[in-house]
């Protein structure tokens, strides 16, 4: 609970501070979830790409959809499922807005 209120804490000083979205420095790119905070009541994620591992914090209002474009909630993700997601970097720290879920069973399907 307590990270939940960093996280919001963060984002409402970064709105209250007059700061738009243009200023943000925003991506889009994946990663395969290794750990996911929903567990532990944090809006984190660990992801692991080719490039190596991204700590993303989930904005609390972000779109989730699943495959299939059915929506889904940030508990709904596991460990193993591929997350493609957009992200806006704030003070440092790379807040996701968007993410798409593939399920891992889904995304081991074709190998």
């Amino acid at each position: 609970m307590r990270t939940v209120g960093a996280v919001l804490g963060l984002v409402g000083m970064v709105l209250g501070a007059g700061v738009g979205v243009a200023a943000a420095d925003e991506r889009a790119d994946w990663g395969t979830a290794v750990s996911v905070g929903a567990d532990s009541g944090s809006y984190t994620l660990l992801l692991e790409n080719d490039q190596g591992f991204s700590l993303i914090a989930l904005d609390p209002f972000a779109t989730i959809q699943g495959a299939g474009l059915r929506q889904m909630t940030f508990s709904d993700i596991r460990p193993g499922d591929r997350i493609d997601y957009a992200v806006a970097s704030w003070a440092g720290m790379d807040v996701a807005e968007m993410l798409h879920v593939t399920p891992r069973r889904h995304a081991n399907a074709g190998r």
